[in-house]
């Protein structure tokens, strides 16, 4: 397969996931619609700015100056792996440690553990960023799809059992980790990488700077 080829596949492998997880996205949100309460979903856009902020800082570009690179070595994603998890971790302690702070912000006590419990998913997305550059760099956007969807249709199944139980914003927060923990399981299984005990300065300021 040549690359021509490989890249009409690998845009409609991408389409699809768009199409397909924003469906799956739309269906769950009107079965939720029904269980949950307007003040259940304010509860989570009150986290989403944070939430947000939080995953850029763990991002920090990695994942497309991975992509970016003419070629790639051990040490190369080495190197955005432990930084990622660095930086997931420490996105997560400001998240925790802010808690307090953001609940005094909106004058809402419930804020302290949602924020903790949902600061997780920076830390599980940090796992996934190497994989998904390398599967991009292939153009393999067919396993990416299938991820998406699996961990799409599982956690927003999950949540909407969550919801009918009555645990209201819970359900959102489940809905969300488990949506991270499968699509970055899932991912591992698809792309075999797997990080060694090496870590290059130069690699990492190279692409940090980019």
């Amino acid at each position: 397969m040549n690359l021509t080829q490989k890249t009409f596949i690998g845009i409609f492998w991408n389409i699809s996931e768009q199409l397909l997880s924003r469906g799956v996205g739309v269906i769950v949100t009107l079965l939720l619609a029904r269980f949950l309460s307007p003040a259940d979903y304010g509860l989570i856009a009150m986290m989403s700015l944070f939430m947000s902020i939080a995953s850029l800082v763990m991002q920090s570009g990695f994942l497309t100056a991975l992509i970016r690179l003419k070629e790639t070595t051990q040490d190369d994603l080495n190197t955005a792996f432990y930084a990622n998890l660095s930086l997931g971790a420490l996105s997560y302690a400001l998240l925790f440690v802010c808690a307090p702070f953001i609940a005094d912000f909106y004058d809402e006590i419930r804020l302290v553990s949602l924020v903790r419990v949902t600061g997780v998913v920076v830390v599980i997305n940090s796992f996934q960023i190497v994989q998904s550059a390398i599967l991009n760099r292939k153009l393999d956007f067919q396993n990416q799809f299938r991820a998406s969807l699996v961990a799409g249709i599982s956690s927003g199944v999950v949540a909407v059992g969550l919801a009918f139980a009555g645990l209201g914003v819970w359900a959102l927060v489940s809905q969300m980790l488990l949506g991270a923990f499968l699509t970055t399981v899932l991912l591992w299984h698809f792309q075999r990488w797997r990080p060694s005990l090496s870590f290059s300065k130069k690699s990492f300021l190279d692409m940090y700077s980019f």
